[in-house]
């Protein structure tokens, strides 16, 4: 039951606020990840679904904090064309990565997913980015990005 109303909540943000500009590639269990054109779009889905978590909290009387990971390029092959590169945005909002990183609110990100960013599309998140031998915590500020 708390699952399928997990389910039901992710959907409805999709529903409203993304239309059809994103690919549902995984929808079970503890897991919804999805995939867009822009990483912006991944980004604002992490700021829906933080800002809107109290609500299925109280819908299923758990409290409920999500885990994430923002995949890119190489990392899928769901692969999308932007401005002549492949490259793919999957935002996995209850990541399945090392107890190292699963701190509620974070962001993790690939270091692929990082060179996409732009430090003035993205609103207060506390972003890591992981390569294969470091580990960043960035802050982004701005008000662009508001819900």
């Amino acid at each position: 039951r708390i699952m399928k109303e997990f389910h039901k909540f992710i959907k409805q943000i999709l529903k409203k606020h993304f239309h059809n500009d994103y690919r549902l590639i995984k929808e079970e269990g503890d897991s919804y990840i999805v995939q867009f054109s822009d990483i912006n779009h991944a980004l604002m889905l992490f700021n829906i679904i933080e800002k809107s978590k109290v609500i299925l909290s109280h819908k299923t009387g758990v409290p409920f904090e999500f885990y994430y990971h923002l995949h890119s390029g190489h990392e899928s092959k769901f692969l999308t064309l932007e401005k002549g590169e492949k490259k793919s945005l999957i935002l996995d909002a209850l990541g399945h990565f090392s107890d190292e990183f699963k701190v509620p609110n974070r962001l993790i990100i690939s270091a692929a997913s990082y060179s996409f960013l732009d430090e003035k599309d993205c609103e207060g998140f506390e972003l890591y980015k992981i390569s294969s031998k470091e580990k960043i915590q960035t802050y982004f500020n701005s008000e662009e990005m508001s819900f």
